[in-house]
């Protein structure tokens, strides 16, 4: 074959992978866009009149379920990213209740929308030692799927119990990326050097060579906030190695300037 068509076509599929990498950073959920009422929820005996309430304290709204004797359900199907790196859910709640059965609970599920088989599953009673709860999830495990996120109150006795839900939030994010740029202590480009990626754990993230710029492309990198990555650069048997943090649905880039001669 051609050389020309070949390197045509190894450059196609390089920018096809590129492209692929991306990055995002997005909110799915944000306070359960209850202050857009319920119209992201498929309400079963609720509805946006009588189950959203207004905070005068933080000026936001959440949601409230229960009544005497009935069951109300908020439902909202989300689609999770095949390619997320991390997709972040919590919210909080409190149960008031008058009463000191556990016939009436809060409930809080998470099922696979195609098939309801249920991943998550809570339930708050009034004989809990405490009412108010937070529940936080990473979701990376159904990515590619869509979720069915579920609330519900069952009251079936003659006092009142409802459940207060705030602060509902989907954070989706990509894993990282870096771009960078590699000079010799001259500060020439350094071509065909090896680039190794690790965690702080000595977990391998990426492996790469530098192209004639001196350039590489690392893609799909765990991220973590609170400790550095290495970058281990490796040219005719000398080694150094650089630290930089990384954090999900992030994009860098970086010059290093090593010693390599």
């Amino acid at each position: 074959m051609n050389k020309k068509i070949i390197c045509f076509i190894l450059a196609g599929f390089l920018l096809a992978n590129l492209a692929a990498a991306e990055v995002y950073n997005r909110e799915i959920i944000s306070n359960g866009d209850f202050e857009d009422q319920l119209n992201s929820w498929d309400c079963t005996n609720c509805n946006a009149d009588e189950n959203i309430t207004y905070d005068d304290i933080y000026y936001t709204h959440y949601l409230a379920l229960g009544n005497v004797n009935e069951s109300e359900q908020a439902m909202q199907t989300v689609a999770i990213a095949a390619d997320t790196g991390k997709a972040d859910f919590s919210f909080d709640c409190e149960l008031i209740t008058a009463d000191s059965l556990d016939n009436d609970y809060f409930s809080f599920s998470i099922q696979n929308h195609d098939t309801q088989e249920v991943y998550i599953k809570e339930n708050v009673f009034p004989t809990d030692n405490s009412t108010s709860c937070n529940y936080s999830y990473n979701l990376k495990a159904y990515a590619g799927q869509n979720l069915d996120i579920i609330f519900s109150v069952n009251n079936d006795a003659s006092n009142l119990t409802y459940a207060a839900i705030d602060d509902v939030t989907l954070v989706e994010k990509s894993y990282a990326t870096m771009r960078g740029r590699i000079f010799d202590k001259h500060y020439n480009k350094l071509k065909n050097a090896t680039v190794v990626i690790k965690k702080f754990n000595g977990e391998k993230l990426w492996t790469g060579t530098t192209n004639t710029n001196g350039i590489f492309k690392a893609t799909h990198l765990k991220g973590n906030p609170y400790y550095k990555a290495f970058i281990y650069i490796t040219k005719n048997g000398v080694k150094e190695k650089f630290k930089r943090y990384l954090d999900w649905g992030e994009s860098y880039q970086r010059n290093f300037r090593t010693k390599i001669i």
